[in-house]
């Protein structure tokens, strides 16, 4: 709606000029080539090119990539900078701690602009002042606080452009004054973008009376290959009529340093080395070794890290607290981690004496050291072509021979002023990944632990393009240093987004809604997370955390996805830091996989041989089971699981959240421990979480999550999403085969499709094995009927071919000739099924109905009597309604394949039912051979064994107003077992 106006056509006049949004979308890490990027990039530049969309960039912290959807190209981001007005404090100026950084996915220039952003003047109603002096406060934090500064510079733009130009510009051109009039504040490109937004540089460029436009103001690129030349231009539009400059440069780190501190948890006062401060940027880490192999939060813990401009005024050498400036001021919540990183840009130039440190305690930390590292970077000439020609700016820039994420900036100087065209490009191989560090401020081969930023998402990320043709499979192997580091991988391919899902409505849409180019994720890491909330004064604080999950159990993570047509992407997430080193150096491999797809088809029970192709082996088979959350009301689907096994899940959900845990103490009941809850009193530990995953857009319909079980135990499933529906598949047993002998693969003795997956190197691969299970020789006929009807009345017998192990034999064609009370009737049995209606004699009692064929005889009872009875306490069940069910179950314990009787106990009779007090007692007639009796309970369509019994009865104790329907088996000493004898049913009543 606002952008394309009320009336809704697009361009008429009546949509907004500028939307200002906060929110956003953290999660997602395909962020600037996801769903709701492309489609806003859509939006800005063909549907409304005079709408500017200004998104809050994140609070997510000094990670690399911690940037939100949306972030593509047209789309304006805002990081967030300090302005310690508030604390009496002349600093303002540097990138704050917990503003996202980029680059997006596709290596591009994220944030554009930086603004205000903590504890900013913020604007009150004249209702709640009535002054207008007073109508503010300093409330406003984060990148949401930072958001609404940059949209209202660029409502000047618009104004002032068309004062001067008789029109509002489109997006593009405003996007293009904002950046080309900012501050460039020597920070690298995905901290600042262009820089710090200037309002009166930008109305003096709008109206073309001042400045410098640069169209576009940053490089904007799909990845391109290695060792080429990435060639473009930018036009130039001098107002200033001064000489321009221009210097292509790159940030490089110059120096560094690490501190290391006794922890004595109390607060730590130092001194930054003097040596350090001479350059363009400094950046200063804090952080502690955690053997915990979590993120979860112990108690407050923790230090937040100031810097201060030191002016010692009484030149008594002695620091002092009146004599310290805030340069750096941790932002509360939004600071909470293991981590903290304070930024300095020109620090010589904006202190007195020493800048100083003060590293102070939240909470107690069992570590015994605390470290901090200092470093220092220097814009370094960089070596590319450009050449202006009248206003036109031509840049050649050399791609490095590697994989990986690249930036840089060509400083623009005119006069006294300078300004900042941020440069970034991802380069790409094919089939292969080679990365390597070249001193620059993004490392390619190097990963940081970044845990501060609001509480629930941390992370620092590495994005590497590889390009492949056609498709097929491939393995990715990440290593790194730390053993309690996990660092998640995923892997993403093209793929197109149709618009026309998100019109929802029956009339046409205003609009066209195309397909648009995203990248899908076609593989990642298993990812465990929970929820960890601690109490900190009157509130709780904290959010999710992150565990130590990896496929091998060490610091090396293996996944294995499907590469597709063209680009695909591979993004590693650093998700627990073990807190040992100040960074972990990666390595990539990719492994590209021949594969053919691997269906197999066998008879029912029979053995078979498979000659894998590219695979070392199968785990499985399971039919997979269908698990809808509303039946399960968040409450757990309990299974028993023993090492080896494999759980699959596949969903096509839009909102996919399923969770397993592991029985950590064995009670057999879900725990969920202490403050898992905000004011949660329970004392228990929480059972062990293996398994997390939540995603809220499209899934394709063959995503698969394979959990491997690592211990033999009780777990619990949980679909969180109450209308979620997903497939659960329990594989139980692994085929092995070798170069020289094919493997043997015995057939489960259900026909039926059938799922297993497949394994290479030890590694799980997400390509299903299909296993088609046909029914073996026919054996039998099968006859179905009621146990029992009235007299006189119409009954169905139904017939089917069978193979030994009760299968439909359905390219069998048979004729049976059916017995019933002195009549006989052939029927012809087509597709190896039929049926036949019989007439009830009028007689009540026990009558036979004998099948008689080329495959032998069948024989099963039905009894006629006027009443069907049931003892149902003080409320009655409908017989009908009893017998309708039992149509509809059948025996679940097992195939129905017909057996001789005298192989059997006797069926029990006469199951009567008793309700005294709530509790309900069940007896019946002893029956014949039997050792002992299994008591079952219906419910829905399936049965619940509830016991096993050595004497005819059986009490339980019923739920007030609960209905109950039971049958009864015998069992022989040799285990054969009699069918289920008739139903009775009870309500429990007061």
């Amino acid at each position: 709606l606002a952008s394309i106006g009320y009336d809704g056509v697009p361009e008429s006049g009546d949509e907004a000029d500028i939307i200002s949004r906060s929110g956003g979308f953290s999660y997602l890490f395909n962020k600037g080539a996801d769903e709701g990027s492309a489609f806003l990039e859509y939006l800005t530049t063909n549907v409304s090119p005079s709408t500017t969309i200004v998104y809050a960039n994140g609070n997510d912290g000094s990670g690399y990539g911690t940037c939100q959807s949306p972030s593509s190209e047209h789309v304006i981001n805002a990081g967030a900078i300090y302005d310690l007005w508030w604390n009496s404090s002349s600093y303002s100026g540097d990138v704050i701690c917990f503003s996202s950084r980029g680059p997006n996915v596709l290596g591009q220039v994220k944030p554009n602009v930086l603004a205000t952003g903590y504890l900013a003047p913020r604007v009150l109603p004249l209702s709640e002042t009535h002054s207008g002096k007073a109508a503010w406060n300093d409330m406003g934090g984060g990148t949401s606080s930072a958001t609404p500064h940059v949209a209202a510079v660029i409502a000047l733009i618009y104004q002032a452009y068309k004062d001067a130009h008789g029109v509002f510009p489109t997006s593009e051109k405003a996007r293009d004054i904002l950046m080309s009039s900012a501050t460039d504040i020597d920070e690298e490109v995905f901290a600042q973008g262009s820089g710090i937004i200037n309002a009166k540089r930008a109305v003096e460029i709008a109206s073309g009376k001042d400045g410098v436009l640069i169209e576009p103001a940053l490089l904007v690129t799909s990845p391109v290959e290695t060792g080429s030349a990435l060639e473009f231009n930018l036009t130039i539009s001098n107002y200033s009529g001064k000489p321009i400059d221009l210097k292509p440069k790159i940030l490089v780190k110059d120096k560094s340093k690490e501190l290391t501190f006794e922890n004595i948890n109390e607060n730590i006062l130092f001194t930054l080395p003097g040596d350090m401060l001479d350059c363009d940027l400094l950046k200063v880490s804090s952080y502690y070794p955690r053997d915990s192999r979590s993120t979860k939060l112990e108690k407050y813990e923790g230090y937040d890290l100031y810097l201060y401009n030191w002016r010692d005024t009484d030149r008594d050498g002695e620091i002092q607290e009146l004599e310290l400036e805030s340069i750096v001021s941790p932002a509360g919540d939004m600071g909470l981690g293991f981590t903290s990183e304070a930024r300095v840009h020109n620090p010589a130039e904006r202190m007195d004496d020493a800048i100083v440190g003060i590293l102070k305690n939240r909470g107690e930390i069992k570590s015994d050291v605390v470290k901090v590292a200092v470093e220092n970077y220097e814009w370094k000439p960089w070596d590319i072509e450009t050449n202006l020609d009248d206003n036109c700016l031509r840049v050649s820039i050399p791609t490095p021979s590697t994989t990986g994420v690249f930036q840089g900036k060509i400083l623009l100087e005119y006069g006294d002023e300078k300004q900042c065209i941020p440069i970034s490009l991802s380069t790409y191989l094919h089939d292969d990944i080679k990365i390597n560090n070249t001193g620059e401020i993004y490392e390619n081969a190097k990963i940081y632990g970044r845990f501060e930023a609001e509480p629930k998402k941390f992370w620092d990320s590495r994005f590497y393009p590889i390009y492949h043709h056609g498709y097929g499979l491939a393995t990715v192997e990440v290593a790194w240093e730390d053993p309690n580091t996990d660092i998640d991988v995923y892997l993403y391919g093209e793929d197109v987004f149709n618009t026309s899902k998100l019109w929802k409505f029956t009339a046409a849409a205003p609009v066209e809604l195309p397909q648009l180019k995203v990248l899908k994720e076609n593989g990642h890491s298993t990812r465990v997370s929970g929820i960890n909330v601690i109490l900190y004064g009157d509130r709780g604080v904290g959010g999710s955390y992150s565990k130590f999950y990896t496929s091998t159990g060490e610091n090396r993570e293996i996944i294995t996805g499907e590469l597709t047509e063209g680009l695909n992407l591979i993004t590693l997430h650093q998700v627990v830091s073990g807190g040992n080193k100040y960074g972990e150096n990666v390595t990539v491999k990719v492994s590209p996989l021949s594969f053919n797809l691997i269906d197999i088809r066998a008879k029912a029970g029979e053995t078979v041989s498979f000659l894998p192709i590219g695979i070392d082996g199968i785990t499985g088979f399971s039919k997979g089971e269908e698990i809808k959350g509303e039946e399960f009301a968040f409450s757990p689907m309990v299974f028993q699981a023993k090492e080896g096994d494999v759980i699959m899940i596949r969903s096509n959900d839009a909102e996919y959240s399923p969770q397993i845990f592991f029985d950590s103490n064995g009670n057999g009941t879900m725990d969920w421990g202490a403050n898992i809850y905000f004011g949660s009193d329970d004392s228990s530990e929480m059972d062990e979480l293996i398994f997390s995953e939540k995603r809220y857009d499209g899934i394709d319909p063959s995503y698969t999550d394979i959990i491997p079980i690592h211990r033999n135990g009780t777990y619990f499933f949980f679909v969180m999403n109450l209308y979620g529906c997903l497939e659960l598949y329990h594989l139980k047993n692994r085929c092995d085969s070798n170069a020289s002998m094919p493997m043997k693969i015995r057939a489960p003795e259900q026909a039926g499709a059938y799922l297993g997956i497949a394994e290479k190197d030890g590694n799980l691969i997400p390509i299903p094995v299909k296993l088609v299970v046909e029914a073996g020789e026919p054996t039998s006929i099968s006859l179905d009927t009621a146990n029992r009807t009235d007299p006189n009345l119409p009954f169905e017998v139904k017939l089917e071919v069978q193979d030994k192990f009760g299968n439909l034999v359905e390219n069998d064609t048979a004729t049976a000739v059916i017995e019933f009370n002195g009549t006989t009737k052939n029927v012809d049995l087509v597709k190896g099924k039929d049926s036949i209606n019989l007439t009830a004699p009028e007689k009540t009692g026990i009558y036979k109905i004998k099948a008689q064929s080329r495959y032998g005889i069948s024989e099963t009872d039905i009894e006629i009597i006027d009443k069907i009875p049931i003892e149902t306490g003080n409320t009655s069940i409908n017989g009908t309604e009893i017998e309708e069910k039992m149509d509809q179950i059948g025996d679940t314990r097992g195939p129905a394949s017909t057996k001789q009787i005298k192989d059997l106990p006797k069926k029990v009779e006469s199951v009567s039912s008793i309700l005294t007090s709530g509790n309900i007692s069940l007896t019946w007639q002893a029956s014949e051979y039997a050792d002992y009796y299994n008591v079952y309970r219906l419910k829905g369509v399936s049965s619940e064994k509830l016991a096993e019994v050595k004497s005819p009865e059986y009490t339980m104790k019923g739920e007030l107003w609960e209905s109950y329907t039971f049958r009864v088996s015998a069992v022989n000493r040799e285990g054969n077992e009699s069918e289920l004898g008739d139903p009775v049913g009870i309500v429990v009543t007061p």
